[in-house]
């Protein structure tokens, strides 16, 4: 099923350290409004606010340290597994959302 993400459910977040998001988006923090179990993901969004029509792709933020980020386009659909640096995966994702 694909995930569902309003741009007035979620919250802006800034990350700490070597700063992950790439020029000209921004990060967020959300829940899939279809998804009754509640979990959060970490959403980029082009522009410096979120808006629907910004969402570039999402990030499953696991609950435990042994589950997978899975990774999500902009229509929702699954498209893989995190990569180990978060930094590379938000490129990824903003190269996807360039090539389509």
């Amino acid at each position: 099923m694909a995930r569902t993400f309003r741009a007035a459910e979620v919250e802006v977040c800034q990350p700490h350290g070597d700063e992950p998001t790439p020029s000209g988006h921004v990060l967020a923090v959300g829940p899939d409004a279809n998804d009754p179990q509640g979990i959060e993901y970490l959403l980029l969004y082009c522009g410096s606010q979120p808006s629907d029509a910004g969402l570039v792709g999402s990030i499953s933020i696991p609950r435990h340290h042994y589950d997978l980020r899975d990774v999500y386009d902009r229509a929702g659909q699954w498209i893989g597994l995190a990569d180990r640096s978060l930094k590379t995966t938000l490129a990824n994702l903003v190269n996807r959302t360039t090539e389509q």
